[in-house]
């Protein structure tokens, strides 16, 4: 199985409040929302990952374990799930 999304990592804050959206045109809008308030924060560039994997348990084991699913990533994806 085959899990796409889209991602923007958070630069000045942890990982966790890095934008993550199913489509490009959502992960975009949602940038230009941060874009349009005085809040200050910084995303790096918006990249497409991909994670290939067996059944359900693991993708959840890979995610919440140590590599946070990078094994779990196919080759020419960029970023960091």
């Amino acid at each position: 199985m085959k899990l796409t999304y889209w991602k923007a990592e958070r630069l000045d804050d942890a990982d966790a409040y890095s934008i993550r959206e199913k489509t490009r045109k959502a992960a975009l809008a949602k940038l230009a929302e941060y874009e349009d308030t005085d809040y200050g924060v910084r995303f790096g560039p918006l990249v497409k990952v991909t994670l290939d994997y067996s059944d359900g348990f693991e993708l959840m084991e890979c995610l919440l374990g140590e590599g946070r699913g990078s094994e779990l990533m196919l080759p020419g994806t960029e970023g960091t799930p």
